[in-house]
């Protein structure tokens, strides 16, 4: 089972000589570099010996997929750059949150909403197969979107949207700021290909294995049969030590499920 870390691309060879196994970057702003900068950053993951397995961070924010100003050829253009360049980068796998992008606006329909997400949802699928990279929706916290909120929620989503290509992730601190029962991971199962953790009572990088619940997470894992990757996604004032903490805690956690 692979661990990685969501950082900046300009962390990269730190996040390799600290023994991770992939960088897990921004879509969008692989995306929306000019030409020379996109040029250096993959010359730079070339140079690393790791790649950027994950990406998320999927739209800029005023790039909308629900309500009045969803603008559909936009969208597309946008895709066919971000996965042409993410398949450049090593990308097997994206996140697709973008809570500003989904969030829909006030006097909108929540379903229609919905609906309209599910259609980019395909569309990200379709575009994403071509290069071999699987497209997640994350759940985010009613604080960051209005929309899918839940593991149950992005779980019912999976089957409207319907596609070989579109998957879910679990977040971890979402689940839990949610007050989301861990149950759900399993009513999901195999559809779980990622996962997100970070400390849920501080938002920081897992220093302890007893800090958090996280024993009861790697059970459900276990249940589940997850071999997908893990990524920390947390806050930290310094970051090459608690990220070489973490990983060590992550190891730990992974070896329980092996048992």
């Amino acid at each position: 089972m692979k661990i990685g870390i969501c950082a900046e691309y300009e962390k990269i060879n730190l996040v390799k000589e600290i023994g991770f196994d992939y960088l897990e970057g921004s879509v969008s702003r692989a995306a929306t570099m000019n030409k020379e900068e996109f040029a250096q950053l993959e010359e730079k993951v070339k140079q690393s010996g790791i790649e950027c397995e994950v990406c998320n961070l999927f739209f800029p924010p005023i790039l909308k997929v629900t309500g009045p100003d969803v603008d559909i050829k936009k969208i597309d253009e946008y895709l066919k750059i971000a996965f042409e360049r993410l398949s450049m980068l090593g990308t097997k796998c994206v996140v697709v949150g973008s809570g500003n992008s989904r969030r829909v606006p006030e006097g909108w329909s929540k379903d229609e909403g919905i609906k309209q997400f599910a259609e980019v949802m395909k569309m990200i699928g379709d575009e994403g197969e071509k290069y071999g990279i699987v497209a997640t929706v994350e759940h985010l916290p009613s604080s960051s979107c209005n929309i899918i909120n839940s593991v149950k929620e992005s779980w019912e989503l999976l089957k409207v949207i319907n596609h070989p290509n579109v998957k879910m992730m679990v977040d971890y601190g979402h689940m839990k700021t949610m007050k989301e029962s861990l149950d759900s991971i399993v009513e999901a199962g195999n559809e779980i290909i990622h996962l997100h953790i970070r400390n849920s009572k501080n938002g920081k990088f897992p220093l302890k294995v007893d800090e958090d619940n996280y024993q009861e997470l790697f059970n459900k894992l276990k249940q589940i049969g997850y071999k997908g990757r893990i990524s920390i996604e947390a806050s930290t004032s310094n970051f090459s030590e608690d990220a070489a903490v973490s990983l060590k805690v992550l190891r730990q956690l992974v070896s329980s499920i092996k048992e």
